[in-house]
């Protein structure tokens, strides 16, 4: 794995900003990894429902998603 260059800053969803360290590299990383799981995990439901649905046009996808930012 390379090094982090020292003091390099790190944006925060807030505007703010962080030293990157090694450890907030591996805790974005994982917590960027959990949440596709979860998106993984919700599509798989979804898939299924809407397969055994009696009613697939009318089926509501929208629920069940992680908060997302754009």
């Amino acid at each position: 794995m390379g090094s982090i260059p020292a003091n390099l800053q790190w944006k925060t969803m807030d505007g703010t900003y962080a030293v990157m360290t090694s450890d907030l590299a591996v805790e974005i990383l994982a917590e960027a990894a959990a949440k596709e799981i979860t998106i993984f995990n919700v599509a798989e439901a979804h898939k299924l429902a809407l397969e055994s649905s009696n009613d697939p046009l009318n089926y509501n996808y929208l629920d069940g998603w992680p908060e997302s930012f754009v």
